[in-house]
């Protein structure tokens, strides 16, 4: 019984860290974000081209209209490319 308890302990903590989503602000492996509200989208993300991806892939005819597309400046963070858009 008393060894059973740390071992548990250990398990769910191990299991607990490997499930968890969060990546470093190193890794590469972040991908685009999409907000859909009605017939607007808007792609956050890290670079300009998996936006327009993004966006390509989403509308059916792989055609959409540029409504406004920004770059946020973040001293402390990674700059955020957004393009809001509508498919045609």
């Amino acid at each position: 019984m008393k060894t059973t308890i740390p071992a548990l302990f250990l398990s769910v903590f191990i299991l607990s860290a490997c499930a968890t989503k969060d990546l470093p602000s190193s890794a590469t492996a972040v991908k685009a974000k999409l907000i859909i509200s009605g017939e607007e989208m808007m792609c956050l993300s890290e670079e300009e081209e998996e936006c327009q991806e993004v966006a390509k892939n989403k509308c059916l005819t792989n055609e959409y209209v540029v409504i406004r597309e920004e770059v946020e400046d973040n001293t402390f963070e990674n700059d955020k490319y957004v393009l809001t858009f509508k498919c045609k």
